[in-house]
């Protein structure tokens, strides 16, 4: 234990005497109803507090604390967010020009990183059922053959993926690793929404004890920390740490927050000292919310057991997925939209995302009661006014999982500080017999996926096609051309359209598609979407 948490220190400094004649500004006399006491924690590197970039006193040791609570070898606080553990982890393993793989549903950050270092990809596409739902997990076959395809080229020095995904579902990270380190390659994962897993056995494990290299995660997405508070872990001796600090100067701010290390320091201690209890009453109200799928007529709860049927992952429950495909009201479709439209109008709900056919609400150790059950009293009295699609007018059914059966999920008390707790996917499908192939859910081949990775136009590296000339044409025009620009659904921030890929017609549609049912479209610089930029000869 350490003698002294920052929070503590700071607090100390906050009630003595010492004036600051330093940064910042406000010289901690800025107090008012909207701040409170805040300011007087926020300092900048003044004696005894340390240096985030050359770490020799408390914040050396609260980052030392943080990987021994995680399980990693070393553990880096970010105040940048997980973009900033992205953009680190991606340059200190792959040099210029270098190739890797990534999965196509991957962060915004993840292609902004291959930028800045010209890198080739070789893309994995992650399972896919029936258009409107959650995507699934990526398979390990897909990047085995993602692996041998770059080794036709240029041997990849990566495999990024994304773990769990914003709905929650989980890769087989034990089996994945295996197959990346058989190839010499590092395994990052993002798991920006998973740093709560791992603390009790009634949630799935962390990437930290399943064999990954590099793991990037949120600690405000999921625990009771600031916006912005990021953790980078490193596991084993895959990776250079000198190219880690390195790159972690430079995307960092050389001005981090004191406030959110404090909020850092706060969360993981809490975390350390109460996860028992605080995990043990957060599954409670958990379970005790998701026996409203019961009683819900309409409205489907995309949980654990529909992750398990249709795609044969785990999924963390604590994203509770709210499904209305299939569902009408007033004579028309009603949408994921117009769900969280009326949960914040009506009920003063606010949701974490709205897609085509379903809401997110995320929840973590913090969530009350009162919150959870109001949830769900207005699902219920919506779902009442609901009623099934008429035949024809929508091509997405209600998912039909209930009476299926889930393996079990939970992690045991031996298992939960072990390098790998979950079965992997060989095991998996094993046990789950032939239910796989019977899964009406799925609409794609096994193959597809793979097919669909290795047949992406793409004409130029990211980089080359952002900084060649363009030019800004109409979308008729820009069919067959090169793209010079991203089109991203934000949230979650996974790219439609990449540039260096080509424009196809039917990715014109798929974007008119999702720009008429209100999702939130960016990285164009055309904003209505009249115009895209293409690159020129």
């Amino acid at each position: 234990m350490m003698k002294q948490t920052l929070c503590e220190k700071l607090g100390e400094l906050a009630k003595s005497d010492i004036y600051p004649f330093h940064m910042p500004g406000h010289k901690r006399q800025l107090q008012d109803q909207q701040f409170g006491d805040t300011l007087k924690i926020d300092i900048t590197e003044i004696s005894s507090f340390d240096d985030l970039h050359e770490p020799e006193g408390i914040l050396k040791e609260e980052q030392e604390f943080a990987a021994g609570l995680y399980g990693a070898d070393h553990t880096y606080y970010i105040v940048n967010g997980s973009t900033c553990g992205i953009l680190t982890a991606v340059s200190a393993v792959c040099r210029w020009g270098d190739t890797i793989v990534m999965a196509r549903n991957c962060h915004k950050s993840v292609y902004h990183a291959t930028y800045l270092q010209n890198l080739q990809i070789e893309y994995i596409e992650p399972q896919r059922c029936k258009e409107g739902y959650p995507v699934g997990p990526v398979l390990t076959k897909e990047i085995e053959h993602a692996l041998q395809r770059a080794e036709q080229k240029q041997a990849a020095k990566a495999v990024i993926l994304t773990s769990p995904t914003y709905e929650g579902v989980l890769s087989d990270i034990p089996a994945i690793a295996e197959i990346v380190h058989a190839h010499h390659a590092v395994l990052i994962v993002d798991e920006a929404h998973g740093a709560h897993l791992g603390f009790s056995t009634e949630f799935p494990q962390s990437a930290v004890r399943q064999g990954a290299d590099l793991i990037v995660q949120s600690l405000h997405k999921t625990l009771p920390a600031m916006t912005q508070t990021a953790l980078l872990h490193i596991c084993g001796d895959r990776v250079d740490l000198q190219r880690v600090q390195y790159y972690l100067d430079i995307y960092e701010t050389s001005s981090p927050s004191y406030v959110m290390m404090a909020s850092m320091s706060k969360c993981l201690h809490l975390i350390g000292e109460e996860k028992d209890s605080l995990f043990s009453a957060f599954d409670e109200k958990l379970q005790d919310f998701y026996e409203i799928r019961e009683q819900l007529k309409h409205i489907t709860i995309l949980d654990a057991v529909w992750a398990w049927n249709t795609y044969h992952a785990y999924m963390d429950p604590s994203k509770i997925n709210i499904c209305v495909a299939g569902c009408m009201r007033d004579g028309s479709i009603y949408t994921g939209k117009r769900l969280s439209a009326e949960l914040l109008e009506k009920y003063h709900i606010e949701t974490e995302m709205t897609a085509e056919q379903y809401v997110i609400a995320m929840t973590s150790v913090m969530d009350t009661q009162e919150g959870l059950d109001r949830l769900k009293a207005a699902l219920l009295e919506i779902d009442s006014k609901l009623s099934v699609v008429e035949s024809g007018k929508s091509t997405i059914t209600r998912s039909g999982y209930k009476g299926t059966e889930l393996p079990p999920r939970r992690i045991s008390d031996e298992e939960k500080n072990t390098d790998s707790d979950c079965k992997t996917e060989k095991n998996v499908k094993k046990n789950a017999g032939q239910s796989a192939g019977q899964n009406s859910m799925l609409n794609v081949e096994e193959e597809e996926a793979e097919h669909r990775a290795d047949s992406m136009q793409t004409a130029y590296t990211i980089r080359e096609a952002m900084d060649h000339k363009q030019k800004a044409v109409g979308w008729r025009d820009a069919i067959g051309r090169i793209s010079a620009e991203f089109v991203i659904v934000y949230p979650p921030g996974a790219p439609l359209l990449v540039p260096g890929e080509m424009i196809t017609q039917e990715l014109n549609e798929k974007i008119r598609h999702y720009q008429k049912v209100g999702l939130n479209l960016q990285g164009m610089q055309d904003k209505t979407l009249q115009r895209i930029c293409i690159v020129t000869e």
